[in-house]
């Protein structure tokens, strides 16, 4: 948990290189893709690999994200053990989140998706951002959703290209999409396809 800068003196470019090749794993900067997600967190109280800090941490944010995520701490339990993916509160979230596509039938209609490196991100809602304008800085995309789900309205910042792709577990792909004050009937682009390239 040492940083770089902190072995021996870095170049400040050096130093700005490294520190936004990490940006994927700052918490706080991606709360906003968490949105619709149901999300149990399970942490061994005993963990001497990863302090139950950082767990803590996280649903402190994810709460204060105004979303929902349940935190488990497992007293007396290391960073791994036997059982770990068979501890009660997995098989109930297992069976919560097998029972209904509670991923499909949660995600809001209007929501947004951070992107630090789109190639360290998948799809949100259908909608995958494949490069940045400016790949050391934050890409986002606010999107907007209409009550029937068929026109989804987008306000990109430093998104250079995206495109949706339906899966199992995405959302049914709009009809209509304004991107920017750009107006697109994606129906012709993606006749008898499951993907939209813009």
């Amino acid at each position: 948990y040492v940083p770089y800068q902190f072995w021996e003196e870095a170049d400040p470019k050096l130093a700005s290189v490294l520190q936004n090749s990490l940006v994927s794993y700052r918490h706080e900067v991606l709360m906003d893709n968490l949105a619709g997600i149901p999300i149990l967190q399970q942490h061994g109280g005993g963990d001497d690999n990863v302090p139950t800090y950082h767990s803590r941490r996280l649903k402190q944010l994810i709460t204060e994200s105004g979303w929902k995520s349940r935190f488990v701490e497992l007293a007396g339990e290391g960073h791994w053990f036997d059982g770990i993916m068979t501890t009660e509160p997995l098989r109930d979230f297992y069976r919560n989140i097998s029972k209904n596509d509670a991923v499909e039938t949660a995600l809001p209609n209007t929501f947004s998706i951070v992107v630090p490196n789109s190639g360290d991100m998948g799809s949100r809602g259908g909608i995958l951002v494949d490069q940045l304008i400016s790949p050391d800085q934050l890409g986002k995309i606010t999107v907007i959703r209409s009550s029937n789900a068929s026109k989804w309205t987008l306000r990109t910042s430093n998104i250079h290209r995206l495109h949706f792709s339906q899966t199992r577990r995405s959302s049914k792909l709009p009809e209509y999409v304004e991107i920017d004050d750009c107006f697109l009937d994606i129906r012709s682009f993606t006749k008898g396809l499951n993907d939209c390239w813009i």
